[in-house]
């Protein structure tokens, strides 16, 4: 019996000692990011350090470990519970681009994001309110403009490629319109004119020129004839994707994704 109180006793002087070890580096009045401690409360059975913290954002209390006191509150993180979706990581990625002055086509230019916007929640309920879908992406109508929701819409990856501030645009007969859009005027692979053009063709004649050698194969979809790059275009599939999958033993319809 007298050995047990002797150890208790003992217990009890080692926990005084650390505690007045604790009070002697006194946290009282430091701010960690937005938590500033309060006080010292006390030690438990286990020997852990709790001080009463306030944050300096939301003014909620709550009493914090030493070894447990974080830059930043816990009822002050966004509970979307959207941290892992692409409409997340797309928010990110503009976030930072707008924040990083070293960035020459985003920060570098003075592009920034709306205050708005700085709140996912806000980016999220315009995103769902605008037609959103993950086929999409985010385009500003004004390429000089910054993020916000009068200068940004959500298009096709073809339309964000033709908005692009460094597209070559090109003239015929009063109308204006990127390579990539007279391309699929002319129904013409855009590398085969682009390659023509790079060795100083006219745009009319890479544009109207038939491609030599070999005739493009012809493919036949309910009783329709086009070739593989037209069929590419009508059911928006990427050609190099089309014939990877008829490589595969896949037919034509299938490669598109079409039903027979």
């Amino acid at each position: 019996m007298e050995r047990r109180n002797h150890r208790r006793t003992g217990r009890l002087e080692e926990k005084q000692e650390v505690v007045n070890m604790v009070e002697k580096r006194d946290l009282t009045g430091q701010v960690f990011g937005t938590i500033k401690v309060l006080g010292y409360k006390g030690v438990d059975k286990n020997y852990q350090h709790y001080w009463e913290c306030l944050c300096l954002k939301c003014g909620e209390r709550s009493e914090k470990r030493t070894n447990g006191i974080k830059k930043k509150c816990i009822h002050c993180i966004p509970k979307h519970r959207q941290a892992k979706t692409r409409l997340y990581r797309i928010w990110i990625l503009v976030k930072n681009r707008c924040n990083n002055k070293n960035d020459p086509d985003y920060g570098g230019r003075g592009i920034k994001l709306c205050k708005e916007w700085e709140v996912f929640e806000n980016f999220f309920k315009w995103s769902n309110n605008t037609g959103y879908n993950k086929k999409l992406e985010l385009d500003r109508k004004d390429v000089n403009g910054n993020y916000c929701p009068k200068n940004c819409r959500w298009v096709t990856p073809r339309e964000q490629q033709n908005n692009r501030r460094n597209n070559r645009i090109i003239e015929i007969d009063g109308e204006k319109n990127t390579l990539v859009e007279w391309c699929r005027i002319y129904k013409k692979n855009y590398h085969t004119v682009f390659g023509r053009l790079k060795k100083g063709g006219n745009i009319i004649n890479a544009l109207t020129i038939a491609s030599k050698g070999k005739p493009r194969k012809i493919y036949m979809i309910h009783e329709k004839s086009q070739s593989l790059y037209e069929w590419s275009e009508e059911y928006k599939v990427n050609e190099g994707t089309v014939r990877k999958r008829m490589k595969r033993g896949m037919s034509l319809a299938e490669a598109l994704g079409v039903s027979v």
